[in-house]
Formats: C-alpha cells, sequence, structure tokens
C-alpha cells in the first residue's frame, strides 16, 4: 500500500486513546484509566511496551504509524488509521511536541468502502459456496 512518509509532530495526530482522556476531566477516571494501560500485569500493553523497551520505534521492523490528512484551515491534523497503540506509548513517552516519521495514505471514501466491502462479501460468499459444493460431493460420494 502506498503512501508518503511524513515527519510529524505527535501532537498534531488524533486518535482514540487522546480523544478519550481529553474528554475525561475527572483525575480519578484518569488515574484509573492508566493505571490500567500501564500497569505491569495489564498483558494486553505489556508485550507493546517490552518491545518499544528493546526496539524503540522501529518503522523498518514494525512499519510506520499510518495515518489519514485531515484538512482544517491552515494547520496538519491527523488521524490515525493504523498504529493507535504504538502512537499512545509514544505520546507518553515524549509528549505532543516530538516529532515521529508516519506514513500519510488515502482515506477511503464512502463509495471505495462500499465497494470494498462488497468486494469482501462477494469473496466469502464464493467461498461458502465452494465448501458447500464440497460438502455435497463428499455427501453424495458417501451415499455410494
Amino acid at each position: 500500500m502506498g503512501g508518503e512518509i511524513r515527519k510529524v509532530r505527535i501532537g498534531s495526530i488524533n486518535g482514540p486513546f487522546r480523544s478519550c482522556l481529553d474528554k475525561t476531566k475527572h483525575k480519578l477516571i484518569r488515574s484509573f484509566y492508566y493505571y490500567l494501560m500501564f500497569h505491569p500485569y495489564y498483558t494486553a500493553w505489556k508485550g507493546l511496551i517490552e518491545s518499544f523497551d528493546e526496539y524503540g520505534y522501529d518503522t523498518d521492523r514494525f512499519g510506520y504509524i499510518k495515518v489519514v490528512r485531515r484538512d482544517r484551515g491552515e494547520s496538519e491534523r491527523y488521524t490515525v488509521r493504523d498504529g493507535n497503540h504504538r502512537l499512545h506509548i509514544l505520546r507518553e513517552r515524549f509528549g505532543d511536541e516530538h516529532f515521529i516519521l508516519v506514513k500519510q495514505v488515502k482515506n477511503y471514501t464512502k463509495d471505495k468502502q462500499a465497494a470494498k466491502d462488497k468486494k469482501t462479501k462477494d469473496k466469502q460468499a464464493a467461498k461458502d459456496k465452494k465448501t458447500k459444493d464440497n460438502q455435497d460431493i463428499l455427501r453424495k460420494k458417501r451415499k455410494k
């Protein structure tokens, strides 16, 4: 998948974890959230944190965080398309002013997304039909 490699300030990238914390003003809820995210026994994040400790943000090994540009005025804003967890770890470690390399990719329009969904659905239907046909052949062989 193509895309342009760009050097982007972390603070100019929106992601689900950022919006979750921006909306949460209560310190107790925020501290509980951080406890869950960075508790040493929270296994969903443990592997990723260990990977960052060992390799850092290694784009050759793990690929770039993929973003989509949002045109809103003169400031460049991006939304994460792939790499939310990595972005969250980078934001926590380095802050919003740190620059990282990302891959800017095109956003799907509704028509392209609908076409992609239809193609996926058609492939699954063809696969299901083939499976059903194979099962019918096996049943006929067993009856003989």
